[in-house]
């Protein structure tokens, strides 16, 4: 695109030199981002509090169009300071029962998924058991099932301990991590089934991701698990 553009280019990312970046990321605490905001007008340590590093890409785009406006580093981490996840959009619930729930139910795709995979592997280093719960991802095209396999393989190698499938071809993604090594990978025809089981089955330690595209309703998941626990008081006036 810098070819096509005549006026001034303005360059931010993580992995390849760019005018604003990240430096000393620090991804251990769920819900929380921790770096060196660096850009041509300086640099500054600055925390944004939601996980993923897709999320902390989003904020260095922010960064990068503040700089164009001349906004020092302090101004720009201050901002991110302030945001948080939409609902249902890698939220972190943390509940009184000592469970930590990710809702990112409102959509999904192979790379959002396995992004949010990596997110909980990264930031929950206490629990004791990191459980995936995925829903069928629709509208992927011709290449559906294998994608959802694929995707499958890529949970069970990532250090998951539990991975449930939800609807349809979250069949697929069960057998692709039960191909992974994945012994506890179970399949629920519906979301309703699978808020029954992890109402039953979710204990102190475990982490547990949900996902899914809306059509399968996985929030409802997270509904379920929200009547019948109550979050921490913190949680709670949020």
């Amino acid at each position: 695109m810098r070819e096509k553009h005549k006026g001034r280019t303005v360059t931010f990312g993580i992995d390849n030199p760019a005018a604003v970046t990240a430096g000393e990321i620090d991804t251990s605490r769920l819900g929380s981002i921790r770096f060196r905001l660096q850009t041509p007008l300086g640099e500054t340590p600055a925390t944004l509090p939601m996980s993923g590093r897709h999320n902390l890409m989003n904020a260095l785009a922010a960064a990068a169009v503040a700089t164009c406006f001349g906004i020092k580093p302090g101004q720009i981490a201050a901002a991110l300071k302030t945001a948080k996840p939409p609902r249902m959009r890698g939220e972190v619930l943390e509940f009184a029962a000592g469970f930590t729930v990710v809702d990112d139910s409102y959509n999904s795709n192979p790379r959002s998924l396995i992004n949010m995979v990596r997110t909980i592997t990264e930031g929950g280093v206490n629990e004791r058991r990191r459980i995936v719960i995925a829903g069928e991802m629709l509208e992927l095209g011709p290449d559906e099932a294998a994608l959802h396999r694929e995707a499958g393989r890529e949970i069970g190698r990532s250090g998951v301990n539990v991975v449930w499938g939800v609807r349809g071809l979250g069949s697929a993604i069960v057998a692709g991590a039960r191909e992974a090594g994945i012994t506890e990978a179970r399949f629920f025809e519906t979301s309703d089934d699978a808020a029954r089981a992890l109402v039953a089955e979710v204990k102190e330690g475990d982490l547990v991701l949900v996902k899914g595209s809306r059509g399968v309703a996985t929030d409802r998941i997270v509904a379920a698990i929200r009547e019948r626990f109550p979050l921490v008081e913190s949680e709670q006036t949020r």
